[in-house]
């Protein structure tokens, strides 16, 4: 585990130095913010003094002349050199001119780039603007800031107070967290200490626009939530945390995870008080939308186990009301969806094993019987009929006598749907691939059913049958003809 998440995390670590060379490659080609020239060859090179500081020891001492006159420098290739000064470590450009110089001074290679650079923060020799944070400074450099941060190049770029203000005071940032970012923007690093919080660090991501810093924090959130592998103590208590900074700062990645995993655990979940309590209504809806989407016939009835389960495991105090609430509405689904796919899932051995009796509940199947015949009509009521028949009739499975009830009376009120709508269930392709026994047994007990009615009728009175003759046979009514006749 300790392996993958360091592969985890260089991962991201390398993506960021990738995006670092490339900002610093495009600060010198635009030569934004310059604040020195070289000159070699009678040719002018715009540069930074903090890349030729960092990177150029040798060249570093002629920053006050604004210009070299090194011969060795003038032998070399100029251009090349700067480049590498500015992240394009080209191995056989760097060769070349370590070779050239020779001097190995007039190149600092031992210390990667990314590391010289964080060096550079407060620097006050090289710098040109101090941050100011609760009374803290920082002494950075406006290139470097515009490079990696359009908030900032945005800031000194326009014509604002702080384009040439030499301080600049920034609310609603800690030190430590401004810290965090520049360490970032300088050297793309990717490592958070302990102390730092997360929640204010992705508000800071937010307002400078580093979208690398925030993969780096939404890493760490994950991580605290033990990149959701199993539920424990701890990543249930920080599940809400971590959901909920997803949602409000669009971490999708992160997002998508907490919403999978608690979708997965939420017999687990749901009952616990932080869940309720730290979550939003919109957030707790969110997540039964998900569960439902994720219905299939392979998992819907372990999930009605799971409602089962967790309504059993859920406290009766007033803050698990939502935790019943929602455990209802992902049961409606599931019996919904069990209904419209019965079929199916019939035939499955995870519905066979609540009738055989293997982690046997008969409220569950109650459920799903009930919900298969409220959803009966004319097009599907044969094939629900046939279902329930091969499912009495199931030599693989012994009934207790419980089960043996349920299947009974469900058989029986799906017969009856069929008995009564019987005449336009014949029209209906369901209807002819009944096999001949059953449609013979059906158009009996309907015919059946129709005798029963007729030999009811006639233990009416006298007044209520010669309406009903009246109504059906359109025959005038006894009285009225009576009285026509005299």
């Amino acid at each position: 585990m300790a392996v993958r998440l360091k592969t985890h995390l260089e991962s991201i670590e390398e993506q960021a130095l990738r995006r670092l060379r490339l900002d610093f490659l495009q600060l010198f080609e635009s030569s934004e913010h310059s604040d020195m020239e070289l000159t070699s060859r009678s040719v002018n090179y715009p540069a930074h003094k903090v890349f030729l500081k960092a990177r150029l020891p040798h060249v570093r001492e002629s920053l006050m002349s604004y210009s070299c006159g090194d011969e060795e420098l003038q032998r070399s290739d100029m251009q090349n050199l700067l480049r590498w000064a500015y992240g394009d470590e080209s191995a056989g450009t760097l060769d070349k001119l370590v070779i050239e110089a020779q001097d190995h001074t007039l190149i600092n290679a031992s210390i990667p780039l990314e590391k010289v650079m964080i060096e550079m923060i407060g620097d006050e020799e090289t710098s040109d603007v101090v941050i100011i944070a609760e009374d803290c400074k920082f002494h950075v450099h406006r290139a470097i800031l515009s490079a990696r941060s359009q908030y900032f190049a945005a800031m000194f770029g326009g014509s604002w107070v702080e384009s040439s203000s030499q301080k600049i005071q920034l609310q609603g940032v800690t030190p430590l967290c401004l810290r965090v970012v520049l360490e970032f923007i300088y050297g793309a690093k990717a490592e958070l200490p302990d102390s730092v919080a997360l929640s204010d660090l992705l508000i800071a991501a937010d307002i400078f626009i580093l979208d690398g810093l925030r993969d780096v924090v939404a890493f760490y959130l994950a991580k605290r939530c033990c990149f959701f592998h199993k539920p424990c103590k701890l990543c249930t208590t920080q599940l809400a945390e971590c959901r909920t900074l997803s949602a409000l700062h669009r971490l999708s990645a992160l997002k998508s995870m907490c919403l999978r995993w608690s979708t997965k655990y939420f017999d687990r979940l749901w009952c616990t008080r932080s869940f309720c309590t730290q979550l939003s209504p919109e957030l707790h809806q969110e997540m039964v939308k998900d569960i439902i989407q994720s219905l299939n016939n392979e998992n819907a009835i372990d999930i009605l186990r799971c409602c089962d389960r967790l309504s059993g495991n859920t406290p009766h105090v007033g803050w698990a009301d939502p935790v019943r609430h929602m455990t209802a509405q992902v049961e409606a689904g599931v019996v919904d969806f069990i209904a419209s796919s019965f079929k199916v899932v019939a035939m499955s051995s995870k519905f066979q094993s609540l009738l055989e009796g293997i982690g046997w509940s008969p409220v569950l199947v109650g459920k799903i019987f009930n919900g298969v015949v409220c959803h009966l009509c004319v097009a599907n009521c044969c094939s629900m009929f046939g279902t329930a028949f091969n499912i009495k009739t199931m030599e693989s499975i012994v009934f207790n006598e419980e089960a043996s009830s349920l299947v009974a009376d469900f058989f029986r009120r799906c017969k009856g749907y069929v008995t009564q709508q019987l005449i336009r269930v014949r029209d209906t392709t369901d209807w002819k691939q009944l096999p001949k026994t059953l449609q013979d047994e059906l158009e009996e007990s309907s015919a059946s059913s129709f005798v029963e009615l007729g030999s009811n009728s006639r233990k009416l009175s006298a007044r209520a049958f010669s309406s009903r003759n009246t109504v059906i046979t359109g025959r005038r009514h006894p009285a009225k003809w009576a009285e026509k006749k005299k």
